[in-house]
């Protein structure tokens, strides 16, 4: 496979979705109103893809200067959400709109078991969607060397606060425990508080560890649930410059597991196999083997013709934070192909020179 060409066809399926200065389409072909109508966290997506593959158009000064005053205008201030939060409008409307319908379906996951009391009510969800739609936009703005640090308040960052924070959230799922970790772990490294919120989160992810290296509590747990939820974890670590605490252990996790196709997978076993590998030479060539035939598995989602990727094989990701946004036709998408483009650069610079030298985002 010739990785050569990538780069000009990745920018040739980004054009194909622009529909005006900063507005991008969800997918080629098949999106919904919703999709169409949604533009913050899909400009977090190109921005992402675009710091990736080294693109010029982030070393204009112009282009640049007006994608950050365009990410800033989405902060604003709403009733029962954290001051300064990035709200995307449009997307808040479209949630808001399946309120009926979601409240029906928690009252029944709450009589199955699935979720607490407390998530029976959407608003639950959408904070915590408003929350990662935040962390998003400030680790993009971030990524192009722009530090927004008016996002001070709503979060925990007291010792207290962290400790009350981490113990409501359900480790059993790390993946979404995780990813609470790492927004406020974002959130505490933006506004300056490193020092005093690397301690605490430090201590209770000590707590958490297990010998498999991943992060959570109790027994049934899928090996793919806990390198996800390692994943997100570790990004907010990384946030807080706290070290990984066994990664030997988490290699070998990794390295037994066959990720399913699906966008998200794959790049969470890369990710933390990529980090683990940066503080640790253990198994470097089992490494290199592992990601080395994850490659003809990313490129299977890969279209050519048209230089994006789908998050599903022949299938394009259908929701965004709980929104439909595409009919997931066989076309590629903004999702995938930012989650397997930041698959891609991590692989590449672990395989070295035969590969692009792309740049890997610190999500």
């Amino acid at each position: 496979m010739n990785y050569s060409n990538l780069k000009s066809e990745i920018t040739t399926f980004l054009e194909s979705l622009n529909t005006e200065k900063f507005n991008y389409n969800p997918t080629l072909k098949g999106s919904t109103a919703a999709g169409e109508s949604i533009s913050l966290g899909f400009m977090c997506y190109v921005t992402k893809i675009l710091y990736t593959i080294n693109s010029e158009k982030l070393n204009d000064d112009i282009f640049k200067n007006g994608l950050i005053e365009y990410l800033k205008s989405f902060n604003q201030t709403k009733p029962g959400f954290p001051k300064n939060s990035f709200i995307d409008n449009n997307y808040f409307k479209e949630f808001k709109k399946n309120y009926p319908i979601l409240f029906i379906k928690n009252i029944l996951k709450y009589l199955l078991g699935k979720i607490q009391f407390k998530q029976i009510l959407p608003n639950y969800k959408l904070k915590e969607f408003i929350r990662a739609e935040s962390k998003q936009t400030l680790a993009t703005l971030n990524q192009i060397n722009y530090c927004y640090d008016l996002y001070t308040e709503g979060y925990p960052k007291t010792k207290l606060e962290l400790e009350k924070f981490c113990n409501k959230l359900d480790w059993s799922l790390p993946w979404n425990a995780g990813a609470q970790v790492s927004a406020i772990a974002t959130f505490n490294a933006i506004s300056g508080n490193i020092e005093n919120s690397s301690d605490v989160l430090d201590e209770i992810l000590i707590n958490l560890l297990r010998n498999d290296g991943a992060y959570y509590e109790g027994q049934e747990i899928s090996t793919s649930e806990k390198i996800n939820g390692a994943m997100k974890i570790i990004t907010g670590m990384d946030w807080l410059n706290i070290k990984i605490h066994k990664p030997q252990n988490l290699i070998d996790t990794c390295l037994k597991h066959v990720p399913s196709s699906e966008g998200c997978d794959i790049v969470d076993v890369i990710y933390v196999l990529y980090k683990c590998h940066q503080i640790s030479d253990y198994k470097s060539a089992e490494i290199e083997d592992y990601l080395e035939n994850l490659l003809p598995i990313i490129m299977q989602h890969y279209y050519p013709e048209h230089g994006g990727f789908s998050y599903f094989i022949n299938k394009s990701q259908t929701h965004y934070y709980g929104v439909k946004v595409t009919e997931g036709l066989d076309t590629p998408d903004i999702h995938g192909t930012t989650l397997l483009v930041w698959a891609l650069s991590m692989i590449f610079e672990i395989l070295g020179n035969d590969y692009p030298n792309w740049s890997v985002i610190k999500p």
